[in-house]
């Protein structure tokens, strides 16, 4: 097991906080322990503008990441997302983060390896955009493959917070809690990776500012800044969160960051072979989610591209080829009105079509978010299966049915059904109570056609 120490430095709205940053990269520092400071964009301007250099001293043995230009000023990710399209999104994200990106990189003298969320929001578009920018990861994210294990997902390794400082702020026994619910939770992670998140601010705050509560945007003259906590509660949390920081220390805990969370996962695979692909069309056949082959797992998106690829050589070749390119598109960026499940489909029409549907995936580098054959509109999903079928066949018999039939049931990959993922909802303060999000929402499940776990190589 792991431990990644992570910290949402986001807080500009008040005077006075700013040292609850040092007072945590100091407390790391002293241990040997590297922190991963999420900071806003905004809050590394603050940090400048104030002078500040002493803490942006102390946070140079510290990996600093990324936590959104402004954090809760609006319109915020959720919110603008849910009125674009997809290519609109994601160029509203380039367009409104690469400078706070820049700045953070500026100010603070390190490349962000990481983006964390702010708050609830956020959209698939974020983190294809992030990973365009070369954010290769994504903390906080609403979902991760499994507790500690990360997952990929449109561009970027995904993974959670798990266990927070802020949960033990009115605590009787703090220290003691922290140190068993730590247990147990290691436990549970096994040999993933456990993230220990805070917000540096709360040592000093006792609540957040309102103003940006609700969907409000108080011009920064009317700030009112957050409450702050008692000096004999502040030397209380100091005193029990550096007591944890030792104990850990202690007990030989291996403190990582993100950087090297994505160093030890990444592995690139650019070719497969045939006997690869055809243990993946049979997968993908039997269950539309991601599928393992030689310790390598590959995307319902990259399974696609890999089937219409060996289908499309068919097609010009009259045989299957030996090695295939592992192409990295995204899923569909809407959902059409498909039909049902159809059976005496011709063959042919699926060979037929491969050609310009490869072509598409390379030039769009997305999955078509529909299939016409003879005027009738499918899912892409019933057309893999389809065409995993007939590769099985070619491979096989060297031949191909006269029919085929398209399954009406496979809209979603499996991982878009789960719970977190299907009942996404926007719990965050900050949002308009009525904010649904729903073209949010339909765009996560969409990408999870780029979802796979992440492996060990």
């Amino acid at each position: 097991m792991r431990l990644i120490f992570s910290f949402d430095t986001e807080e500009y709205e008040t005077p006075g906080v700013d040292d609850t940053v040092k007072i945590w990269a100091d407390m790391l520092t002293t241990h040997g322990f590297r922190g991963c400071f999420c900071t806003v964009g905004e809050k590394a301007r603050v940090l400048r503008d104030r002078g500040r250099q002493d803490i942006i001293h102390a946070l140079a043995p510290h990996e600093i990441d990324y936590h959104s230009d402004w954090h809760s000023k609006h319109p915020v990710h959720a919110e603008y997302l849910d009125e674009m399209n997809w290519d609109a999104g994601v160029e509203r994200v380039l367009a409104e983060e690469s400078g706070g990106l820049r700045d953070v990189e500026t100010i603070m003298g390190s490349r962000p390896v990481a983006y964390c969320k702010p708050g609830a929001s956020w959209g698939p578009q974020v983190s294809h955009a992030m990973a365009r920018m070369g954010v290769p990861v994504f903390c906080d994210a609403p979902f991760e493959h499994a507790l500690g294990q990360p997952l990929w997902y449109g561009g970027q390794l995904l993974i959670g917070y798990h266990i927070g400082f802020d949960d033990y702020f009115k605590s009787d026994d703090r220290l003691n809690d922290m140190k068993r619910d730590f247990r147990a939770l290691a436990d549970r992670a096994g040999d993933g990776t456990i993230v220990m998140w805070t917000h540096p601010v709360r040592l000093f705050t006792s609540e957040w500012a309102d103003n940006f509560r609700y969907g409000s945007n108080t011009p920064p003259e009317q700030w009112v800044p957050a409450p702050m906590r008692p000096k004999t509660e502040i030397d209380e949390l100091i005193r029990d969160f550096t007591d944890f920081v030792g104990w850990i220390a202690s007990e030989g805990v291996d403190v990582t960051d993100y950087a090297q969370l994505h160093a030890t996962y990444r592995k690139e695979l650019r070719w497969a072979t045939l006997e690869d692909v055809a243990l993946l069309a049979k997968g993908i056949v039997n269950t539309f989610t991601h599928h393992t082959v030689r310790e390598n797992a590959f995307s319902p998106a990259e399974i696609f591209g890999l089937v219409i690829f060996a289908l499309e050589y068919y097609q010009r070749s009259g045989g299957l080829p030996q090695s295939l390119p592992v192409r990295n598109p995204i899923g569909p960026v809407g959902v059409h009105a498909y039909e049902g499940t159809a059976s005496g489909i011709p063959a042919r029409s699926i060979i037929d079509l491969a050609s310009d549907i490869s072509r598409s995936v390379t030039d769009d580098n997305r999955i078509p978010a529909g299939i016409v054959i003879n005027h009738r509109s499918f899912s892409p999903g019933a057309y893999l299966k389809a065409a995993a079928e007939l590769l099985l066949s070619l491979r096989q018999t060297q031949s191909l049915p006269e029919t085929v039939t398209l399954s009406g049931d496979r809209i979603w990959p499996e991982l878009a059904n789960r719970e977190d993922i299907a009942g996404m909802r926007w719990g965050w303060s900050m949002l308009d109570p009525g904010f649904e999000g729903k073209r949010v929402i339909e765009a996560t499940r969409l990408q999870t056609w780029t979802a796979k776990p992440a492996l060990k190589p």
